[in-house]
């Protein structure tokens, strides 16, 4: 959206409602019963008040709770939850990328989960796909008693025997 008009709704709580003010605009005046709301009511004011398209107008909603120590508590938090959901995508990366070379090491879900101190089904979660990550054709074929990669070949292709339940290679 490519904004002709950038305005502030300033919202105080008016008893079930939030009154909006626009100082931007004489005359800039709603109100809603929830903050969600307020972009969409201020840009359709604006849009008649101006004669603009409600498409055009940017709005910035700054709640007035009366505690602006509140609102900035508020802030922290919602900036240490962005922190903490950046370090838990950084940590999932690093573990998938372990799992994968301990499992092309040829070492079995439940050993992987042991060295990295996690279930073997999340061991399994992170490993998932691992075999076509690379974007490749190749195929990964592993034991299933050794977790071991049996076949890593676009032309070999491995197949599990019925007695034995040993994979067995054949080009």
């Amino acid at each position: 959206m490519v904004s002709e008009m950038q305005v502030t709704a300033i919202a105080r709580r008016s008893g079930d409602w939030w009154a909006v003010e626009v100082p931007e605009v004489d005359g800039a005046f709603t109100q809603a019963k929830r903050l969600e709301q307020i972009p969409a009511m201020v840009a359709d004011a604006i849009s008649l008040l101006e004669d603009i398209p409600a498409e055009q107008v940017e709005v910035t909603v700054v709640p007035d709770i009366g505690d602006p120590e509140l609102l900035e508590s508020a802030e922290r938090a919602r900036a240490q939850v962005a922190a903490a959901q950046a370090v838990q995508a950084a940590a999932a990366s690093a573990s998938r990328a372990v799992v994968e070379q301990l499992r092309d090491k040829g070492l079995p879900v439940r050993d992987v989960a042991v060295i990295l101190k996690m279930s073997a089904q999340r061991v399994s979660q992170l490993d998932g796909g691992s075999a076509t990550r690379s974007g490749n054709a190749e195929s990964t074929t592993r034991d299933a008693k050794t977790g071991r990669v049996v076949a890593k070949s676009g032309a070999a292709k491995a197949a599990r025997s019925t007695k034995t339940g040993r994979t067995v290679k054949s080009a």
